[in-house]
C-alpha cells in the first residue's frame, strides 16, 4: 500500500507492505507529491503527482522502485 505522509515540512510517499508493517519512504522531495499508485502491470513503477515551487503548478512522474529512477511525465508547466 502506498501512504502518503508528512514527517517534514511536505508530504511524501511511502511502501507499507503489511497491516501494521513499517513504512519505506519512497520519495525525497522539498515539495509535496500526492496520488501515488502502483503501474497496473506488476507494480515495478509508481506514478503520483508533484507540486512545484509551492505555485501549484504540478508534474506527473514515474518512479521505478528498484533504483528510483525518476521520469517527468508531463511538462512540468502545466496546472
Amino acid at each position: 500500500m502506498l501512504i502518503a505522509t508528512r514527517f517534514g515540512d511536505t508530504p511524501q510517499l511511502h511502501l507499507v507492505k503489511m497491516p501494521g508493517g513499517e513504512r519505506q519512504q519512497l520519495t525525497f522531495f522539498a515539495d509535496a507529491v500526492a496520488n501515488g499508485t502502483f503501474h497496473p502491470n506488476g507494480g515495478d513503477y509508481i506514478v503520483f503527482s508533484k507540486d512545484i515551487g509551492g505555485g501549484r503548478m504540478v508534474s506527473v512522474v514515474s518512479l521505478r522502485r528498484t533504483d528510483r529512477r525518476r521520469t517527468l511525465l508531463t511538462d512540468g508547466k502545466s496546472r
